[in-house]
């Protein structure tokens, strides 16, 4: 990742580490901080620049004598290059302006700023922009593992995102597991719980479809439509048609397969559709009137079993 890398603002001044900094905070002559050998008040008078106090950096003189860092010239003033204390300069023996971080970098001036270019103990703000100020050698693993601004791949979905923006994802991520909002035990997918909600959930209370109006969940509507509903369809017991249970006891009462006892206690079990003609042609219980009443049979009504246990002198009026 360090390669390639977008220089930042903190980057582009790394170099400018090892120069005095002006009252406007632009940067000017050397720092004599950095310097490792010692920069005595001769060499001062000799390499000092009279206006920023730093060691003059493209050392340069005026027509006046005075000598400063090209930087330092005001304006339009003019100026002559002084090479040969370009060249003493260059050659001082300093080391890194970032020693008090650890850097134990020694070299001279001429490579100093290359060496800050490349510095590790420069501080550089992350290139992802969440503004983070951290020092290079740590700058890498911080844009890598640390920043919020790193894009990551979503575990559930595999979209990019930022990792700032991951946890807001979560909360819509249609690939991301879910359990059921109504406590049925499922784990699905968030893009398909309103499929679930609608066709599967055991859940989720809906009216009973044979209209009687009871509100269940489905766990319980079809146990209820099959066992408890007054508007399921049942087997009448006796003749086997099927009826709505709210309608069962009214059929059953005039059900034809029906079965009874003899209505006259004769003992003998039949359908209600045969009991009329039990009653009018077997029932022994039945009272009729004697066949032979017209031959001047008093009796009168007579039980149809008794029929056949006249007197036998009735039998034989019966008989005349």
């Amino acid at each position: 990742m360090a390669t390639n890398r977008v220089k930042t603002l903190e980057h582009e001044i790394g170099r400018d580490l090892c120069r005095v900094r002006g009252e406007e905070g632009e940067y000017r002559g050397y720092q004599k901080d950095i310097l490792t050998e010692n920069f005595s008040l001769r060499d001062d008078a000799f390499m000092g620049c009279s206006r920023c106090q730093g060691i003059m950096r493209e050392a340069c003189f005026s027509s006046s004598g005075e000598q400063f860092c090209s930087c330092c010239k005001s304006g339009s003033e003019e100026t002559y290059p002084s090479v040969s204390v370009r060249n003493m300069v260059l050659s001082l023996k300093c080391s890194c302006p970032l020693l008090v971080r650890g850097c134990d970098w020694l070299g001279n001036v001429r490579d100093c700023e290359t060496h800050l270019d490349t510095c590790e103990y420069v501080q550089e703000t992350c290139i992802l922009g969440c503004g983070v100020v951290s020092l290079r050698n740590k700058q890498a693993n911080h844009e890598r593992n640390v920043c919020l601004q790193r894009v990551e791949m979503c575990e559930h979905c595999g979209k990019n995102l930022k990792v700032c923006d991951m946890f807001s994802h979560f909360d819509k991520c249609p690939k991301m597991q879910v359990t059921c909002d109504l406590k049925c035990g499922m784990i699905m997918c968030r893009e398909d719980v309103s499929r679930h909600l609608e066709w599967e959930c055991s859940e989720m209370v809906e009216k009973c479809r044979l209209g009687c109006g009871v509100k269940l969940t489905r766990s319980e509507l079809e146990f209820h439509m099959t066992d408890s509903c007054v508007r399921r369809v049942t087997d009448c017991e006796h003749c086997m048609n099927r009826f709505r249970f709210c309608d069962l006891a009214m059929h059953v009462e005039s059900c034809p397969k029906l079965k009874l006892t003899c209505l006259l206690e004769c003992g003998k079990v039949l359908c209600l559709e045969d009991m009329e003609q039990h009653l009018e042609q077997d029932c022994g219980e039945m009272e009729i009137r004697c066949p032979f009443e017209k031959y001047q049979c008093k009796i009168g009504l007579i039980k149809r079993k008794e029929l056949n246990e006249h007197p036998k002198e009735i039998g034989r009026a019966h008989q005349i």
